[in-house]
């Protein structure tokens, strides 16, 4: 039986496949390429870029290879936030 897999991972499975079809789309391609160069079928490329389906690292590799783009692009980009810091002043005498 197939496990269903979490919100989050659905989410980031979501966002890959946003990024993938973005950069797809930027480079010109057709999804009927991909699937020759990853060869795979049609709606498997189709549920990967809906976040379906999660993409095997080994065809973003090879994505990242032929369109000439870091892995990290198909990742969501994540902030940071910032923590405030008190600042905490030492007695001179050290008590």
């Amino acid at each position: 039986m197939k496990k269903k897999a979490g919100h989050e991972e659905m989410s980031l499975n979501r966002l890959i496949g946003a990024n993938i079809k973005r950069i797809r789309k930027e480079k010109g391609w057709k999804m009927v390429e991909v699937t020759k160069v990853l060869d795979i079928h049609m709606g498997t490329v189709s549920n990967i870029e809906q976040g379906k389906v999660a993409c095997k690292l080994i065809h973003l590799k090879k994505l990242s290879e032929i369109w000439d783009t870091p892995v990290g692009d198909f990742f969501p980009t994540v902030s940071i936030k910032k923590f405030s810091r008190k600042k905490v002043r030492i007695p001179e005498d050290g008590c």
